[in-house]
C-alpha cells in the first residue's frame, strides 16, 4: 500500500512539473504556440473569421474560450483546459485548442 501511494504521488507530481503547450488552430492553420507554463499575467486573444469571432483568454497553466458569438457557445462552455481533459473547439469558427507536453506527448486530445 505504501509503494502504491508512493508512486501515485511521484507520477502526480511530475506530470504537475510537465511544460504544456498550448497549441490554438483555425481551419487547421496552427496560429498560436503557448507555453502555458511560462504565462506570468493573464491575457486575451481575440480570434476573428468571416463568421464571427472568440476571445481567448490564458492563464498560468490553463487556457480557454471566454467569450464566442457562434449560436451554442460550446467553446465557451466547455472552459479552461490545462489538465488532459478535452481539447476546445467551435465548430461554426474552425477553431480548436489543444494542449501537450513539451515532448509532443498528448496531454489533451490529440489534432
Amino acid at each position: 500500500m505504501l509503494l502504491l501511494s508512493g508512486a501515485a504521488a511521484y507520477y502526480s507530481y511530475n506530470r504537475k512539473n510537465t511544460n504544456k503547450i498550448a497549441y490554438i488552430y483555425q481551419n487547421d492553420n496552427l496560429l498560436y504556440t503557448i507555453d502555458l507554463n511560462a504565462v506570468e499575467q493573464p491575457y486575451t486573444i481575440e480570434i476573428s473569421c468571416e463568421d464571427g469571432s472568440n476571445t481567448v483568454e490564458v492563464h498560468s497553466g490553463k487556457i480557454g474560450v471566454t467569450s464566442a458569438d457562434c449560436p451554442d457557445k460550446t467553446c465557451v462552455k466547455t472552459g479552461f483546459i490545462g489538465d488532459g481533459v478535452m481539447p476546445v473547439i467551435c465548430v461554426p469558427h474552425g477553431l480548436m485548442i489543444v494542449v501537450r507536453d513539451e515532448n509532443g506527448g498528448a496531454v489533451d486530445a490529440q489534432v
